[in-house]
């Protein structure tokens, strides 16, 4: 079906209704509501025969004789084997509305058709019949990063066109554009979720999805192959068979489709409806959507008081006790790590700078992440570096004004990111477990140092990570310690959230999951919604402030072409242009922890929004960003989705990641609600314990160091021959002969003269 037929539908989910109802018109599919009360006769005839002895005995003997007569005249026109003589005697006693679905017409790749219509109404995609699957090909890497630079570098030299009158006339045209595409995809989004799933919901839920036989018609049908592992999918007019795993995965997409639209337990309510509640898609839908897009903002202490019926000074009074707790472990953790390991961190960074501008000159080493932010956890720590040099500065400067191309860029990057290896790698006194990683968005050598002195390692050694002219990350951490200094709440909000997505496992984007920068994002965004912090990059607040960006003049103003500009939160709080809500004066820790949980596990609309912290608010809609992902669509502060590279934090997240971290909000809101508000002790934690713990390291597969880079040699001694300790393995050094296996059996040793 081409654009034109149905514009407000997407391909795949008009693809299903059609294989479902192959013989009505779109107008019948939408007035069907896709189920009936009457089932489809199986082998569970019990059930069935303890409901014929609850009916009326006029009525069943009036249904019986109708059944005989009909089942007479067929037995007597075929001549079928005893089975199914069997099979149709059977069905003689059976009443006649639990066969009136005699009908259906076999569908192939039922299933598939429908997950693939779930997935792109997940990613709001409108794919077209016509589009072969040979334009699917397999890119390596360094194609992919090719691929995004060239976009990058057209979206750039687009910008640069915006010098006459008529290049503005068309840049507002193409605004108005994307925002009607953008609107477009919503609404086909929207619709095509109200026209499938009242279909879609009963066949789902179908009582006689489990059984192994079916008859339809004059037809005997049984699940194939394995027939523990299958399940039916039957409707009105069709049926099919698949796999229990994949009628599981599209019940679960199903519910995450919904959970993004509507309520959280709304969803699971509907989901789990036989009949598909036809009357809420056609009346109450469009008004959930509404009202789940435009949420209420209250205080969290207001929440709590209404959801418990407790007072708020009652649940004031065991958020403090709470909060000492939280202060105190912060503390204690604190002054053991901030001394010793910042003179360490001084250290690494005074020693990586003298080695690289002997090298590079004019070169200049930037930290940046929680070393600059100050918003360390603990030694798990790396130390991240920015390292700008002039000629890697000069290659981006012709890469943003056109004059290489991208593979070129990209093939000159890279080998100035080998001569910095070369040189680190060529002190391996100082430096080990180097190693280039250049098929990254942005290049980066990672490595460790060992005379760093580092408190929380044996050896005193520490890892880093240089990045290559990543000075926009230098600017987001300085942004993250603005938000931190506007209150001690928030500090203490951001290390108590990088502490709960540490313990579980949900802070790596390496693991499919996001960052602990993502995690902060969030927090400042709740901060924001709330009114408990300002807007630093508010245009509004800087000038009330009396202060305008200029990129001219500062470099920190315009960092690789991008609006990097903001508000340093002691100018806000010199000028008294903003105050905070006198609500939050005595706001307990704990209590804006609760609403951060209860904010993203339920309030929040991540079906249609995005998170940004540049808005400041839910004004931004999930479809400006570039890809739409499962997971948030989260903003980076810096490249929005109207610049040239726009990055949204939350495309690193699977479909596994997406339900982990939303389980963990859902539980640790329901924990820190009972915690609160109930009589559960404060000694429990602020959230549950993970459920999945990495097991502690045994003998057989314990770990010779925390770090993985850095290995120290091992020394090997001889006492028997008193000969001297050997190190390494390289020379003409003499080693010792191997000791004998320490898991001899003890007669075996005793054997041995």
């Amino acid at each position: 079906m081409d654009d034109e037929d149905q514009p407000l539908l997407l391909h795949s989910s008009t693809r299903v209704l059609r294989s479902l109802y192959p013989s009505l018109s779109m107008d019948e599919i939408f007035q069907h509501s896709g189920y009936s009360d009457e089932m489809i006769w199986s082998d569970s005839v019990d059930e069935i025969a303890m409901k014929c002895q609850i009916m009326d005995d006029e009525k069943r003997t009036i249904q019986l004789t109708v059944n005989e007569e009909n089942e007479n005249r067929q037995l007597n026109d075929d001549n079928e084997d005893d089975v199914n003589n069997e099979i149709k005697t059977k069905k003689a006693s059976i009443p006649i509305e639990y066969r009136s679905y005699q009908n259906l017409v076999r569908t192939e790749d039922l299933a598939n058709l429908i997950q693939s219509a779930l997935k792109d109404t997940i990613n709001f995609r409108h794919r077209s019949n016509n589009r072969s699957n040979s334009s699917y090909s397999y890119a390596s890497n360094e194609e992919v990063k090719v691929r995004a630079l060239k976009h990058q570098q057209q979206r750039l030299l687009q910008e640069n066109l915006e010098c006459s009158n008529a290049a503005f006339r068309q840049d507002d045209i193409g605004d108005r554009f994307e925002k009607e595409s953008t609107t477009i995809k919503l609404v086909r989004t929207i619709n095509s979720i109200r026209a499938l799933f009242p279909h879609l919901l009963p066949i789902l839920n179908h009582p006689r999805q489990n059984d192994k036989h079916l008859v339809i018609g004059k037809t005997r049908y049984k699940t194939k192959r394995n027939g523990a592992n299958m399940c039916w999918l039957l409707g009105t007019t069709s049926f099919s068979t698949t796999t229990r795993k994949m009628s599981m995965a599209v019940s679960k997409d199903a519910k995450r489709i919904l959970e993004s639209f509507i309520d959280a337990k709304l969803a699971k309510e509907i989901c789990k409806e036989r009949k598909g509640s036809p009357t809420f898609w056609s009346r109450v839908w469009i008004e959930h959507i509404i009202k789940r897009s435009n949420p209420p903002i209250l205080s969290p202490l207001k929440i709590l008081s209404v959801s418990c019926g407790k007072s708020e000074k009652e649940i004031e009074r065991r958020a403090h006790i709470c909060d000492k707790n939280i202060y105190a472990r912060q503390q204690a953790a604190g002054q053991s790590m901030d001394q010793q390991y910042q003179i360490s961190v001084s250290k690494i960074h005074r020693r990586l700078s003298d080695v690289l501008t002997s090298r590079f000159y004019g070169a200049r080493l930037s930290i940046y992440g929680s070393c600059l932010s100050k918003l360390s956890i603990g030694k798990g720590s790396d130390v991240d570096m920015s390292l700008w040099i002039p000629e890697a500065d000069t290659l981006k400067r012709c890469f943003h004004d056109g004059t290489i191309e991208a593979w070129r860029y990209n093939q000159e990057m890279t080998k100035l990111v080998h001569q910095v290896f070369r040189k680190l790698n060529n002190l391996r006194a100082e430096f080990r477990g180097m190693s280039p990683i250049t098929k990254a968005r942005i290049p980066v050598i990672t490595g460790t140092y060992i005379y760093a002195g580092n408190p929380f390692t044996e050896d005193g050694s520490i890892n880093f990570d240089i990045c290559f002219v990543n000075d926009i990350a230098v600017a987001n951490s300085n942004l993250l310690w603005e938000y931190s200094m506007v209150d001690s709440r928030v500090r203490s909000l951001m290390i108590s959230v990088k502490q709960f997505a540490n313990e579980h496992k949900i802070n790596s984007a390496k693991n499919k999951c996001i960052s602990s920068y993502t995690w902060m994002n969030l927090v400042i965004f709740y901060l924001q919604c709330i009114g408990f912090i300002p807007n630093l990059q508010s245009p509004a607040l800087a000038k009330a402030v009396g202060i305008t960006s200029e990129p001219e003049k500062y470099y920190w103003h315009f960092v690789n072409r991008l609006d990097t500009f903001f508000l340093r939160w002691e100018i806000v709080k010199n000028a008294n242009i903003w105050v905070m809500p006198g609500e939050f004066d005595d706001m307990p820790l704990s209590v804006l922890l609760y609403g951060l949980f209860e904010f993203y596990s339920s309030r929040f609309p991540f079906g249609t929004h995005a998170v940004s912290i540049k808005k400041g608010d839910i004004s931004l809609s999930k479809l400006t960003t570039r890809k739409v992902g499962v997971f948030f669509s989260i903003e980076d502060p810096f490249e929005t989705y109207d610049s040239y590279c726009p990055h949204d934090l939350g495309t690193p997240v699977n479909e596994y990641a997406s339900e982990k971290i939303r389980e963990c909000l859902y539980e640790a809101e329901d924990h820190l609600k009972n915690l609160l508000c109930f009589d559960k002790h404060i000694d429990e934690g602020l959230w549950p314990e993970p459920k999945f713990v990495n097991p502690e390291p045994t003998n057989r597969n314990a770990r010779k160091s925390v770090f993985k880079r850095f290995q120290l040699p091992l020394l090997i001694y001889n006492d028997a021959r008193g000969e001297k300790p050997t190190i390494g393995s390289g020379g003409n050094q003499n080693t010792p002969k191997k000791l004998p296996h320490d898991g001899m059996h003890r007669s075996q040793n005793d054997n041995r003269g």
